[in-house]
């Protein structure tokens, strides 16, 4: 995989990817299956992944990034069958389409059905119980980035989750 969010989807679906770009960060891999270390090869920067290093792997399956990607989709399809999704700023609607996508995929869409109704109960039981608290108030989450921070408006994922958790963000 050579985004976070694809590790994340093949994670909940219990695979573990055998190659993963991760920046040279492992704690990023960590992060992401809740401190569950798996083993696995660090293929570079999601940005600009090791076109050498996953080429000397055999490799079933490559998930690269739309925006990040798309320029050395050949490449990487010469070395394993290629999938490209949206991952960066994509929404929470839109990580699940890639879910969804990325079960079918590996054979594993019973597996996604009952994740995904997992989060959508969490997603429902947590809107219940802040209901009385957060009506007709608006939130505005932010992410700190180099010299400032960025707002997560309704459409990003971050605020998707929100919503769907009954809060109200406040950058339409």
């Amino acid at each position: 995989v050579l985004e976070l969010s694809f590790l994340d989807s093949l994670h909940n679906l219990d695979i573990d990817p055998v190659a993963i770009a991760d920046d040279g960060e492992s704690n990023k891999v960590t992060d992401v299956t809740n401190g569950e270390k798996i083993d696995y090869v660090s293929v570079g920067d999601r940005k600009e992944p090791n076109l050498e290093e996953l080429s000397s792997m055999d490799l079933d399956l490559i998930i690269a990034d739309t925006s990040r990607h798309s320029e050395i989709y050949e490449d990487l399809n010469k070395i394993a069958p290629t999938i490209v999704l949206d991952s960066i700023d994509s929404s929470y609607d839109e990580y699940i389409e890639n879910f969804e996508t990325i079960a079918k995929v590996v054979g594993k869409e019973e597996e996604a059905e009952v994740k995904i109704a997992e989060a959508e109960n969490l997603l429902s039981e947590v809107k219940a119980k802040a209901e009385d608290k957060v009506s007709n108030k608006n939130v505005l989450t932010v992410s700190p980035k180099n010299d400032g921070y960025t707002a997560h408006t309704s459409s990003s994922f971050v605020g998707q989750v929100l919503e769907k958790a009954g809060f109200t963000n406040a950058v339409q």
